[in-house]
C-alpha cells in the first residue's frame, strides 16, 4: 500500500452546514454566517457519464465557489433513485457484464446492485478516482453515502439479476465502501 509523502492536514470543521440537494451554491447561502458549509448531492451518473471517464468540473466549480466564500463543502455521492424513471448510477451498469446492474425500487426508479461485484467494483474505482483528485482539497470537508435502504422487497420480491440479495450480502457491501 501508497501513503501520501506527506501527512494530510485534519479536516476538521465541526458546525452546521446546509443541505441543498442537487441545487447550486448561492451567494445568498455561502455568506449567512451561522454555517461552516453545504452539503450538495452529487451522482454517481453525473461523475461518471461513461465507463472509465470521469467528469468532475461540476465538483471543482462547487468546491471553487466554496473557497470564495470560505466555506467547507460536503459532497453526498448518491446512486439512489427516490423518483419514478429516475437513474442516478451512469448507463452503462446495465449491460449484461453487470447483470442488469440496477434494481427497480418501489416508488419506480432504479438503484444500483451494489452486491453484484462488478458493480462495486465500478463504485469502488469512482471512489478512489474521486480521493486521487481532491482528497488534498482544503475545502472538500468529506465525502458521504446517501440513506442505504434498498427501497424494494427484494428478499420476497426477487427482481431479474437481483437474485443474490440478502440483507446481510447487502450490510457487508455497505460496509466495504464506508472503509
Amino acid at each position: 500500500m501508497a501513503f501520501a509523502a506527506e501527512p494530510l492536514p485534519a479536516k476538521w470543521h465541526p458546525g452546521h452546514y446546509i443541505y441543498v440537494d442537487h441545487g447550486g451554491l448561492t451567494p445568498e447561502l455561502l455568506s449567512l454566517p451561522h454555517f461552516q458549509g453545504l452539503q450538495k448531492a452529487v451522482t454517481w451518473r453525473t461523475l461518471e457519464p461513461e465507463r472509465n471517464r470521469y467528469d468532475f468540473s461540476s465538483l471543482r466549480a462547487d468546491l471553487a465557489v466554496a473557497k470564495k466564500y470560505h466555506r467547507q463543502l460536503v459532497v453526498q455521492l448518491t446512486f439512489k433513485s427516490f423518483s419514478k424513471g429516475v437513474r442516478n448510477v451512469p448507463d452503462y451498469l446495465r449491460g449484461e457484464e453487470f447483470g442488469g446492474g440496477v434494481y427497480r425500487t418501489l416508488k419506480g426508479g432504479f438503484n444500483p446492485v451494489l452486491w453484484n461485484q462488478r458493480v462495486a467494483e465500478r463504485f469502488e474505482a469512482l471512489i478512489a478516482a474521486l480521493g486521487r483528485e481532491f482528497d488534498r482539497d482544503p475545502n472538500l470537508e468529506a465525502v458521504n453515502l446517501p440513506e442505504t435502504a434498498p427501497n424494494a422487497r427484494l428478499d420476497v420480491e426477487p427482481q431479474a439479476g437481483v437474485e443474490t440479495y440478502t440483507e446481510e450480502v447487502y450490510v457487508e457491501c455497505l460496509e466495504r465502501f464506508m472503509l
